[in-house]
């Protein structure tokens, strides 16, 4: 018996298979073998963070301080991606449940994808409302949206002089709504019902990007919290993902 662990961002993935020993395997907990990856991912993390930290005590100019600044929150942001998948791959909840600042959360989302190419040449309209404080996973809700807004901006029409992201943020009774428009690609009506499969690739003419995996995580992060995902789509008009979960109150 042995175990595969897939680790996988936007530009790669990696994967190995851990043997289990042969002596004591039944008592052998698979969860141990995860916990030793995402220390091994995140010793090395800890040490950039820490020469990024240092090299900000040199005195640099500003334009380099601020790429320094983006460095030390996609480093951040791939620590808060190592824990989501060391407790989903335990099929675990990621964090007590908590009150949700979706405001901050969206703020945070934009300084972590400020660095992406089409990031200048994207408008942001956030809409939220809500009466009632929400509570939730913040690091699933966080990878959630994360993902859904990297996505909108990567795949941009290029012929469009500006990139449109609407993200909406609303109760109603017991149901809350998440969802995240764009006028981009879109993506082809044969491939609407296989998009959150595991093994789904849609490749574009115009990007060295693919959705892919991380529309599956997504699926899977959203049914972890007992709600459900759905997409509307028109091929070079732009998608509508819509995130439904149930309204938690704090």
């Amino acid at each position: 018996m042995a175990i595969d662990i897939v680790v996988q961002n936007d530009d790669y993935m990696l994967a190995y298979t851990t043997p289990l020993t042969s002596t004591n395997q039944s008592s052998h907990d698979p969860s141990d073998d995860i916990h030793l990856l995402a220390h091994d991912i995140k010793s090395p993390l800890s040490r950039v963070n820490a020469l990024l930290q240092l090299a900000k005590l040199k005195g640099l100019d500003p334009e380099l301080l601020n790429i320094i600044d983006m460095a030390l929150q996609s480093s951040d942001d791939l620590g808060k991606k190592v824990d989501q998948i060391l407790n989903s791959a335990m099929d675990k909840t990621t964090a007590p449940y908590e009150k949700i600042d979706f405001h901050a959360m969206l703020k945070d989302i934009k300084v972590s994808l400020s660095a992406l190419d089409s990031f200048d040449r994207t408008k942001f309209i956030i809409n939220i409302n809500q009466e009632d404080d929400y509570q939730g996973d913040p690091i699933v809700l966080y990878s959630v949206l994360h993902n859904l807004i990297e996505n909108a901006i990567k795949y941009r029409r290029t012929e469009v002089s500006m990139n449109i992201i609407i993200v909406s943020v609303h109760a109603t009774g017991n149901v809350l709504t998440l969802t995240v428009s764009d006028n981009g690609l879109g993506i082809r009506k044969e491939d609407l019902p296989n998009i959150f499969n595991r093994s789904f690739q849609a490749n574009f003419s115009n990007s060295n990007n693919s959705h892919g995996f991380g529309l599956y995580l997504i699926k899977r992060n959203v049914g972890k919290l007992g709600g459900q995902v759905d997409v509307e789509s028109e091929e070079g008009e732009g998608t509508t993902f819509t995130v439904k979960l149930p309204f938690l109150l704090c």
